[in-house]
């Protein structure tokens, strides 16, 4: 029972090595693939969570750091890729069209960014 209490003790003590070390740098890899920081926050949680996870697996081919942002990279793709986000968080804007010589609004419609113009006439 004592050396599994070790063993799980030295999981938590080097996970909190790699969270002290690491956790900026997963940061910016998570906000540069989301753009959200409150999804990049969500995906640095999830990294080190399956990086404590899967501590075991870890060969020693690569650094700790080069394996958490592949792991981060991953985390980030598949929340990217996943249906609540394509269609909750998408963002989303107005187009406004408007006569030239009145200023009248002709139209008005709501579309995520990123919608052809082509939609709007």
């Amino acid at each position: 029972m004592a050396v599994l209490r070790d063993y799980v003790m030295n999981r938590q003590e080097r996970l909190s090595y790699m969270v002290e070390r690491y956790q900026t740098t997963i940061l910016k890899v998570c906000y540069a693939y989301l753009c959200n920081l409150e999804d990049a926050k969500d995906a640095v949680q999830e990294t080190f969570l399956k990086a404590y996870n899967n501590l075991g697996s870890f060969r020693g081919e690569c650094s700790e750091k080069s394996w958490l942002i592949r792991i981060a990279r991953n985390t980030c793709l598949d929340m990217r890729r996943s249906a609540w986000y394509r269609r909750v968080d998408q963002p989303r804007g107005f187009f406004v069209v408007m006569d030239a010589h009145t200023g009248e609004v002709l139209k008005v419609t709501e579309r995520n960014v990123g919608t052809g113009i082509q939609d709007l006439v």
